[in-house]
């Protein structure tokens, strides 16, 4: 974005941010049009056209003819494409567990040197595909960030793969823990201990994936021959902060109460453990607890919780083989690894029975 105060005029800095965006592959084929141009960096028609002029007169730029976008001219770096970039962006629910074990994992296995960049926030993906791209990294990794990144990324010629996040490259190879399968299982577990009303708190961060979490639920439901009941086996929440969680499991225990929790992560296992006090319920004589991931702090607290682990060592050598193959894929994969469950005292049978009717 143009800089009010530097000395440059706004046409001049318009021009270096466009030219940027050209040699990092951004704009690898062609240039926006005038219209788009004018609405992405909020500048008037004059100004936009000027840029345009300035990159034309030093040959970034030629003109398409007959009314064509103009086409980016392409210069050959002469400094080659070396080492590897890990580039992450991690919400704080997901800074606990297993995911900085992979980020760690992951920097020791890539090419070297391997540099690592923590995106704080969520920008659009062409604005973290145009930053990432001005590092000379050969492999880029994108970690928890939109698949939309990593097929900006492939189209402008680097080995990219992703692990994990939201949608579903079309470019780039995807890894990443079967979500479904956690989710499956872990109410599996949860009846087959003979539990029959179990419930996990969603956020809808991601709305489709809440819808598609509310899905599997009610297949298992269904499965074990149990009456479903959406708001209170899978409430969806807006808020994911402690005193959200606090005021959804006060609503739960109010009505039906569940006999076992599945729990997603570190803040919500604490958020869920000290309203359970509140509420006079022991874990797990009263109420039983499943964790979707594995947290060193709760390890050290309780190293009987019951939980799912990551397969570190599987996911870091899909991506290692995914990157030695000679070139890219036409059809780039999309691996979906299963979780490993660990037993713990945590999930016991119900001790008593409140369980909803049989369908």
């Amino acid at each position: 974005m143009p800089d009010p105060v530097s000395f440059k005029s706004i046409d001049a800095q318009l021009a270096e941010e466009m030219r940027r965006r050209i040699r990092t592959g951004v704009w690898a084929d062609a240039l926006p049009g005038i219209h788009r141009l004018t609405r992405e960096f909020a500048l008037g028609r004059p100004t936009v056209l000027k840029a345009l002029a300035l990159l034309e007169q030093s040959g970034d730029i030629v003109s398409g003819g007959n009314g064509r976008a103009m086409r980016p001219v392409r210069r050959d770096n002469a400094t080659p494409l070396t080492g590897s970039l890990l580039a992450y962006h991690l919400p704080p629910d997901l800074r606990t567990g297993e995911s900085p074990a992979i980020l760690d994992a992951l920097e020791a296995a890539l090419p070297g040197p391997v540099h690592r960049v923590l995106l704080e926030k969520a920008e659009p993906p062409e604005v973290l595909a145009s930053r990432l791209l001005e590092s000379p990294a050969r492999v880029i990794v994108t970690a928890n960030m939109h698949a939309e990144v990593a097929d900006l990324l492939a189209a402008a010629g680097r080995r990219v793969v992703a692990l994990g996040g939201p949608g579903t490259p079309v470019r780039a190879p995807r890894v990443s823990v079967d979500h479904e399968a956690l989710v499956r299982e872990a109410f599996r577990r949860a009846f087959a201990a003979g539990h029959t009303r179990v419930s996990l708190i969603i956020w809808r961060r991601h709305p489709d994936v809440a819808r598609r979490m509310r899905e599997w639920i009610a297949a298992e439901y269904a499965r074990a021959g149990l009456r479903h009941a959406p708001d209170f086996d899978a409430p969806i929440l807006d808020d994911d902060t402690p005193g959200a969680v606090h005021d959804c499991l006060r609503q739960l225990f109010r009505h039906t109460p569940p006999t076992a929790l599945v729990i997603h992560d570190f803040p919500q296992w604490v958020a869920t453990v000290t309203t359970l006090c509140s509420l006079r319920r022991r874990v797990p004589e009263d109420v039983s607890t499943l964790l979707l991931t594995r947290t060193p702090e709760i390890a050290a607290a309780t190293p009987t919780q019951a939980h799912f682990r990551h397969p570190v060592d599987a996911v870091v050598g899909a991506i290692r083989r995914l990157l030695r193959s000679p070139k890219p894929p036409k059809s780039p994969p999309q691996l979906r690894l299963a979780p490993i469950w660990v037993a713990g005292d945590s999930l016991n049978a119900p001790r008593e029975h409140t369980a909803l009717p049989k369908l």
